[in-house]
């Protein structure tokens, strides 16, 4: 969804271009031959579609997320928001809408072309209303700081069950066992008197059922 002829990069060269100057034919040179010596290219379009990002100035960067602004076509800006609401009848999400780019919410490729017509969104999943996260970053956030924290590599959680300490609640002694918990459990609540809790009715919360154009 880049506009036509635009290079897309991998957010590992766009961090590499971050603080090249770029704007002489010596410094493009230099950046290019840099590049030769610190990248490791894919294939030779991959180097060329690099190069041709140095040379024009302006490139992407390829994560498959967007952001609807919904206001676009009048030069201004609203972004879409996931409220934590779903629709009473058709517990669909209820969205709002916000200037406020850091509370946006982000879109995946596949949740846009999932989208069908009875969908809110629906009307929206087309190229004037989308902007691609890299875009949106870079005039509305702190691009230095996301590509930083985009090109960290989540760590991945051991399987493994480990020893945690839950604070707040006292922790039976090493040798003590399962049992003998229990039994000391057991043993205290004969001395509590039985006490009939009343149930109080869960409050339910309703969204609205469609977006609201206030901006916030």
């Amino acid at each position: 969804m880049t506009e036509n002829n635009t290079p897309v990069l991998t957010r590992e060269q766009a961090r590499f271009l971050l603080d090249l100057e770029l704007d002489t034919y010596a410094k493009k040179a230099r950046a290019i031959a840099k590049a030769a010596r610190e990248l490791t290219f894919s294939d030779q379009w991959d180097e060329d579609n690099f190069h041709d990002a140095i040379r024009q100035g302006y490139w992407d960067v390829q994560t498959d997320y967007y952001f609807i602004n919904i206001l676009a076509p009048l030069g201004r800006v609203g972004f879409i928001l996931k409220t934590e609401f779903s629709h009473p009848t058709t517990a669909k999400p209820v969205y709002d809408v916000t200037e406020d780019f850091t509370k946006a919410t982000r879109f995946s490729m596949e949740e846009l072309e999932d989208l069908n017509s009875s969908d809110t969104l629906f009307p929206y999943n087309q190229a004037e209303f989308l902007v691609s996260e890299y875009s949106a970053v870079m005039k509305y956030g702190d691009i230095t700081e996301w590509l930083k924290q985009t090109d960290e590599e989540v760590a991945e959680v051991s399987p493994e069950v480990t020893e945690v300490e839950i604070v707040g609640f006292p922790q039976a002694e090493p040798e003590e066992t399962v049992e003998e918990v229990a039994e000391t459990l057991d043993t205290d609540q004969e001395t509590v008197p039985e006490k009939q809790l009343e149930e109080k009715p869960t409050n339910v919360k309703h969204g609205k059922a469609q977006i609201s154009l206030k901006i916030k």
